[in-house]
């Protein structure tokens, strides 16, 4: 991992007009690694300085945007101005399964915007006589999927891995052994969050385990990532901003073991200024389903931040 270090002294311009220099900033990544402070600097909004995830407000290169209808967005998006208009909702692509919003100029929120289930694959039902499938993996810094309960001839789906850079792999919930529950899916590690906020590494939860013996016993999706950099946030009204893991689902038969809760997401957003009332973000885990036999386990929660710049 390739991290640059300043050697300027001279004065930056940052975007909330207080004064500042350049400066070493050291980050604990297990050696000894540095980034720029964030700030203003050159017609660009730095924030982090390495190789891998300096995140500035983009190039424009989607031009300006007011949201007409429901819409879904995923990878990399790069706008002047964005106006997400009451009464619409922005939906994370479930093909890409993050979003990164950069918007150089204002961006407006008056509707809402959902990663819900946008993350790893639910794992399948096992249908009549048949073992539930595995929840779909996720990556980086959120929660994995809940395993998949049991019925009374046949095992549950475990609940997705999470592959990370930083911290390795964190371990999805167990499946149910016969006609048990699925255990729990675990959280992100809040002791590494500073370090993927600045380096801005796309992450998503993992799906959860599907259940067994039965049709109807899916597991949850995991929650999708949103990453946005604007230079200007403007909040209106009440909007619900989630990437939440989704619910496991039962068929509620007779010995069947239902699906586990999806893994919470990843949401960060990174502003100058701000307009109006910060709204909650919303990265819980789904709930497991309650099965005839075996229940499914709950997802872990992600992780979330808003930080002013």
């Amino acid at each position: 991992m390739n991290l640059i270090r300043s050697n300027r002294t001279g004065a930056m311009n940052p975007i909330n007009n207080t004064s500042s220099n350049w400066e070493d900033n050291t980050q604990d990544l297990g050696a000894s690694t540095y980034r720029y402070k964030d700030g203003y600097f050159g017609g660009h909004l730095i924030i982090g300085g390495s190789a891998l995830g300096r995140d500035v407000v983009g190039d424009g290169s989607d031009g300006a945007y007011t949201s007409s209808d429901n819409f879904t967005l995923g990878g990399l998006k790069q706008y002047t101005s964005f106006n997400l208009q009451a009464g619409h909702t922005l939906t994370i692509d479930t093909s890409t399964k993050w979003l990164k919003l950069l918007v150089s100029g204002t961006l407006t929120i008056a509707g809402n915007i959902s990663g819900v289930g946008s993350g790893g694959a639910a794992g399948t039902s096992g249908g009549a006589g048949g073992t539930g499938g595995s929840g779909g993996a996720g990556i980086q810094l959120a929660g994995t999927g809940g395993g998949g309960g049991s019925g009374s001839n046949f095992l549950g789906g475990a609940g997705g891995a999470i592959s990370a850079a930083l911290y390795g792999t964190l371990a999805g919930g167990t499946y149910g052994t016969v006609s048990g529950n699925g255990g729990a899916g675990n959280s992100a590690s809040a002791a590494f969050a500073r370090a993927y906020y600045d380096l801005g590494l796309p992450s998503y939860g993992s799906g959860g385990g599907g259940g067994t013996n039965g049709a109807g016993n899916t597991g949850g999706g995991g929650g999708g990532g949103l990453i946005i950099v604007c230079r200007n946030r403007v909040i209106t009204g009440t909007p619900t901003i989630s990437c939440a893991g989704a619910n496991g689902s039962s068929g509620g038969g007779a010995g069947q073991g239902a699906g586990g809760g999806g893994g919470g997401g990843f949401i960060l957003i990174k502003y100058g200024t701000l307009t109006g009332a910060i709204p909650t973000l919303t990265v819980t885990g789904g709930t497991g389903a309650v099965g005839a036999d075996g229940d499914g386990g709950n997802g872990g929660a992600g992780i979330s931040a808003s930080i002013q710049i």
